[in-house]
C-alpha cells in the first residue's frame, strides 16, 4: 500500500510525516511529494495544511496540475483522502481567511473566523480540547467521545449538510472537528499532534487493515481494535501484547481462523471468529 502526504510547500509539516512513518513501521510505504504521477498511483492521499486559507490554496494552484489531480483522486476515482487542519478547510466551497478565496468545493460549505466574543476567547485557538462525537464512522472507530486532541486555528469549517458532520468542539462556540462524505475525511484538529488517540485516526484510516488470512513473517501493526501491538513470529503465530501483561495468540493449523487469549493466569479461551 501506498500512501501519499501531498507536499505544496504549504509550511512545516514534520510532524504529519514523523507520525505517519511511526505507525507505519515500514510496512506501509510513505512517500511525501508533489508528483503529480506518484499522487495518481497512491491508495490513499494526505492533504495537511499549515498557515491560512489563502495562503495554502495559492499555494495548491502554484503546482501546475496539482488541484486537478487531487480533485481526480477524489472526485472521480474515489480514493480515500484525509485533510489536516486546513487541509480539511479547503475542502469547502469558499473561505474568508484574509479575503475571500475559492475552495476545492469537495464538501459545499464556508470557512469563516471563530466568534471570539469581544475578545474572551483567545484566538488563534491553541491546545487540548474534548471532541463531542455525534456520529459513528470509520475514521472514529475506537476513539472515545469527549477524547482530547490538539488544534491549532482561528477559522472554522461550516459544511452546508450537516450530515457530513461526525464530530464537533466546544470552543466560543459549537464548531465542527472531524468531517465525512463519502471517501473524504477530514479533522479540524491536528492528529500527529495529539499523543496516541491521534495515531489511532492515522492507523485507522490511512495505513493497511492488518490480513489476519495471510500474515507474513514479520508483519507488525498496531491493531486499534484492541491498542494492542501486532507481530507475526517465524512460526506463523501472531503474538499480541499489553501493558496488562495479556498475551494474545493466532494460531494457524489446529484451528483456523480462531483467535486465542491467555490471561496472566493462562487460561486459554476463545475470543471469537
Amino acid at each position: 500500500m501506498n500512501v501519499t502526504i501531498v507536499d505544496y510547500k504549504s509550511g512545516n509539516i514534520s510532524s504529519v510525516i514523523n507520525s505517519f512513518k511511526e505507525v507505519a513501521q515500514n510496512k506501509v510505504k510513505i512517500e511525501v511529494t508533489s508528483d503529480l504521477n506518484k499522487i495518481k498511483l497512491s491508495d490513499k492521499v494526505v492533504l495537511p495544511g499549515q498557515g491560512s486559507f489563502k495562503s495554502c490554496t495559492d499555494a495548491l494552484n502554484r503546482i501546475s496540475g496539482l488541484v486537478e489531480t487531487i480533485n481526480d483522486f477524489a472526485i472521480n476515482n474515489k480514493k480515500p483522502i484525509l485533510g489536516i487542519c486546513v487541509g480539511l478547510q479547503m475542502f469547502a466551497d469558499v473561505g474568508y481567511e484574509e479575503t475571500e478565496t475559492k475552495g476545492l468545493g469537495w464538501i459545499p460549505g464556508k470557512v469563516i473566523k471563530i466568534d471570539n466574543q469581544n475578545g474572551k476567547y483567545k484566538l488563534p485557538h491553541i491546545g487540548w480540547n474534548e471532541i463531542n462525537i455525534i456520529k459513528d464512522s470509520k475514521i472514529l472507530k475506537n476513539i472515545k467521545d469527549k477524547s482530547h486532541m490538539y488544534f491549532v486555528h482561528s477559522y472554522e469549517f461550516v459544511p452546508n449538510d450537516k450530515n457530513t458532520i461526525l464530530a464537533t468542539t466546544d470552543y466560543s462556540s459549537s464548531h465542527v472537528c472531524v468531517v465525512e462524505k463519502e471517501n473524504i475525511f477530514g479533522t479540524q484538529f491536528h492528529p500527529e499532534k495529539s499523543d496516541k488517540i491521534g495515531l489511532k485516526i492515522i492507523n485507522r484510516n490511512q495505513l493497511a487493515e492488518f490480513d489476519w488470512d495471510n500474515p507474513k513473517e514479520d508483519d507488525a501493526i498496531i491493531d486499534t481494535q484492541s491498542n494492542l501491538l501486532v507481530t507475526c513470529s517465524m512460526d506463523k503465530t501472531l503474538v499480541y501484547s499489553n501493558t496488562s501483561g495479556f498475551f494474545y495468540y493466532y494460531i494457524f493449523g489446529a484451528i483456523p481462523y480462531s483467535r486465542y487469549v491467555i490471561s496472566k493466569h493462562y487460561t486459554p479461551y476463545v475470543l471469537f471468529l
